[in-house]
């Protein structure tokens, strides 16, 4: 059901539907088996510094694990599952989105911070952008919501025929950095331009059905 690599690329975590977490090596030497939730995974997300990572699923927790597998706490989160999970880019806070039709947002405590308002649908997909000062939610309702860090509503993107699952920012690097778009099924390359400039502040997020 999920899968992210750590930052340094040295190990990778995988999670599915019967509730566990496995550890691997690049290498696939498999390092660990962790348990804890109670019910399948849906996501999981390491830290920005790669010093822990977090799985969230269908049993309403999130749970942070250092790096060797040691459970630091678990959270007790939505009132339904959970199918997204995303740190900011800094790692100092978690947001959270799923059945229950709310994102959440959180520190490393486990303290609840932030519901970001507006009536959604439910969230299939939640995700921070590069520098931390857009949230975006993909919802089954055909939408994408993008929020400021502070829990302002800024724009509700229309165009999807069908729920939103997946979500990913750019990240600019330089002038010849190529931005894929799409339109239906047909993937369009093109090279990033000076009119992009404005929005390399932020990381560009741009959907095109």
């Amino acid at each position: 059901m999920a899968v992210d690599f750590s930052p340094d690329g040295q190990q990778i975590a995988t999670a599915g539907v019967d509730g566990t977490i496995k550890l691997w090596q690049p290498d696939g030497r498999l390092l660990q088996t962790l348990r804890g939730h109670t019910a399948l995974i849906r996501s999981v997300k390491f830290s920005p510094d790669g010093l822990l990572f977090a799985t969230a699923g269908d049993d309403k927790t999130i749970k942070l694990w250092r790096r060797d597998g040691t459970l630091i706490r678990s959270i007790q989160t939505h009132t339904a599952g959970v199918w997204s999970i995303d740190f900011s880019p800094d790692g100092a806070t978690l947001i959270s989105g799923g059945n229950d039709r709310s994102v959440e947002l959180w520190n490393r405590q486990g303290i609840l911070l932030m519901t970001l308002p507006g009536k959604q649908s439910v969230i299939r997909v939640v995700a921070y952008s590069p520098d931390g000062q857009t949230i975006a939610a993909g919802n089954t309702d055909t939408t994408i919501t993008l929020w400021h860090p502070d829990g302002t509503r800024r724009q509700v993107l229309e165009g999807h025929a069908t729920p939103v699952h997946a979500i990913a920012f750019t990240r600019w690097s330089h002038p010849g950095f190529r931005q894929f778009r799409w339109h239906h099924q047909t993937v369009k390359p093109r090279r990033h331009t000076a009119e992009d400039n404005s929005r390399a502040r932020y990381g560009h997020l741009e959907l095109r059905v």
